[in-house]
Formats: C-alpha cells, structure tokens, sequence
C-alpha cells in the first residue's frame, strides 16, 4: 500500500515539473554582430546574460556569429538586438548606439558601416 501510495506521488512531481518546464519556449537564434577582440565577446555576452530571459549567449571572434538561446516568453528577439545595440556594437539588423560605441577601449572600435 505505501508503495501504491509513493509511486502515485512520484508521478504527480513528475508531471509537475513537466508542466512547469513545458511553460518556458526555449529558442535559439543566430546573427552577425561586429567586433574585435575576446573584450568585445566579454562585452556583447556579458550584457547579454544579464537580459531578462537569456539562458545562454556566445559570440564567435572570428566568424562575428552571435549565438543566443532564450525564453521566448521573457523577451524577445527585439529586445536582444537591443541590448547588443545600447552597448555599441553594430548587429545585422541595428547599428549600435554612437554614444557606447565611443565609450568602448581602441581595440573593440572597428570599422563601422554606413548603411544599418
């Protein structure tokens, strides 16, 4: 009988942390953000990680490929190219803020494009 009674229970906190991790939409994106140096990976992810939502954030040095996954419930993909904007970096979608941009040390400033 207790043995009945303790798989019951087990299975109800099962499907209770099933139903509380169903709830999160987990969703992984990819874009081009330019820089640098491994400062500017530690600036883009870092400002990233901090954003509401984000699980986890991965710039590539040589390929400029922004990896994100996040909770698409929490933010948005709006939001992110945001974030990597008002920390002055240009995106594929956004040019960064001009105002962070200058503030980053001489190795992070590349050469901006014109048209974003």
């Amino acid at each position: 009988m207790l043995h009945r009674i303790f798989s019951v229970y087990a299975i109800f906190i099962c499907l209770f942390f099933f139903q509380c991790s169903s709830k999160h939409k987990h969703t992984k994106v990819q874009f081009g953000v330019l820089g640098n140096c491994e400062m500017c990976k530690e600036s883009i992810e870092e400002a990233l990680k901090e954003s509401p939502g984000i699980q986890s954030a991965d710039w590539n040095v040589n390929s400029k490929v922004l990896t994100i996954t996040y909770d698409s419930t929490l933010t948005n993909l709006d939001n992110i190219y945001n974030v990597v904007s008002t920390t002055g970096y240009d995106s594929d979608k956004m040019k960064g803020s001009d105002s962070a941009y200058s503030l980053l040390p001489h190795c992070c400033q590349y050469k901006r494009k014109a048209d974003l």
